[in-house]
């Protein structure tokens, strides 16, 4: 599980399909969260659909 100031990730793998589950905290804006979150998987170049 990473976690972070505002945001905790875990993960969950499973055959071919992994599942990030994000538990946020202290969060003023939710779009520049959700943006935060997706530019952090791109870098990571995570594979899959994003779904908020």
């Amino acid at each position: 599980m990473k976690i972070n100031k505002k945001y905790q990730i875990e993960v969950i793998k499973d055959k071919d399909k992994t599942l990030f589950i994000v538990y946020a905290t202290d969060i003023y804006s939710p779009s520049e969260f959700f943006s935060k979150i997706e530019s952090d998987l791109k870098k990571k170049k995570v594979g899959g659909d994003v779904f908020f």
